[in-house]
């Protein structure tokens, strides 16, 4: 790397913010206003760390005893690091470049004469935004109909009709509901609220649990008796919360991946622990209610786990003549 340096001030999502050129050795990178480097983050200390110029070797990036660190790109805390062209480290919450002043820009785009007040440039990030946009909101979408469908074929009333459009438009709120605070951490954290973003992952998360339901139903009516149905629910509802955690998460923070799957994993241990802890306390109840895992459903008898009127008959028999054998023994 040469004498002149350019650091790259990083977002959550790996664009550019700002680039400030280093020029004179050592430099001090930190949230002091006498920084080389001058960083708005809470978490960085005034004087964080502090870059050498290797003379060819590299740049040398030493920790400061700063309160929160310096780490690599993979997420190892490191007390000091060589930095090669293009090296990327984090301090605090936010993640630096580092590029030559020789670093090769990509060529510039032809500006049109439509584009002179840049309506355009415009025009052409919304046309590349808009099949992402609309894949959420059909996402969204999805998971009201979704909804709203199962509350329809489940329900035995006349007006099933209007019931399931209030289930779907319930759901909606509920989602919104879940995604606002969601998004008010995004603006916080990442500077960007990203709210239909969070409300897809809701969504997505939504039709999972409708179809993990339907999976453990229809497991527990082909399996009567087994386990099975229930093992089913729980990985999948597992899964399911795994993914609607980590989704938000990796939204709302621009921490590292280990720890975002680190409180991930820590969150849904703590609350499989407290399901199990209920399910035990409830089994342990007394009840004389009948308990019917799963309803009745539309399926060939063939296929059906049963025996024939004619076997049952003939086994009643033979469970009659051994009772009876039980009793003449006494």
């Amino acid at each position: 790397m040469g004498r002149i340096v350019i650091v790259e001030i990083l977002d959550a999502h790996g664009a550019v913010r700002q680039r400030v050129r280093l020029e004179r050795w050592p430099a001090i990178i930190g949230r002091a206003y006498s920084a080389d480097v001058l960083l708005d983050d809470p978490y960085v200390s005034p004087e964080h760390v502090r870059v050498i110029d290797g003379d060819g070797f590299g740049l040398v990036v030493e920790d400061l005893a700063s309160v929160n660190g310096l780490y690599t790109a993979d997420g190892t805390r490191v007390s000091r690091a060589t930095l090669g062209a293009g090296a990327v480290v984090r301090l605090g919450r936010t993640r630096l470049r580092f590029c030559p002043a020789s670093q090769v820009v990509v060529p510039a785009l032809v500006d049109g004469a439509a584009a002179a007040s840049g309506e355009a440039s415009a025009v052409r990030r919304g046309w590349r935004r808009l099949p992402v946009t609309a894949g959420l909101i059909a996402l969204c979408v999805a998971a009201t109909v979704v909804v709203g469908l199962q509350s329809y074929f489940d329900g035995y009333r006349r007006n099933g009709g209007s019931a399931a459009i209030e289930t779907g438009a319930a759901l909606f709120l509920v989602l919104v509901l879940w995604a606002a605070p969601w998004a008010l951490a995004s603006r916080v954290v990442v500077q960007r609220a990203q709210l239909l973003g969070h409300l897809a992952i809701a969504s997505a998360a939504t039709i999972a649990i409708e179809l993990v339901a339907n999976t453990e139903v229809w497991c527990s009516y082909l399996f009567p008796g087994s386990r099975f149905g229930g093992l089913v629910g729980g990985v999948g509802l597992c899964a399911t919360f795994v993914g609607l955690l980590g989704g938000h998460l990796a939204l709302a923070s621009a921490m590292p991946a280990r720890r975002r799957w680190r409180i991930v994993g820590t969150v849904t241990g703590a609350f499989v622990a407290l399901g199990l802890l209920a399910a035990h306390i409830e089994a342990a109840k007394f009840t004389n209610k009948m308990d019917y895992p799963a309803s009745l459903r539309p399926f060939p008898m063939a296929w059906l786990p049963a025996t024939s009127v004619r076997g049952f008959i003939g086994a009643t028999g033979d469970l009659k003549a051994r009772v009876d054998s039980l009793v003449a023994e006494r």
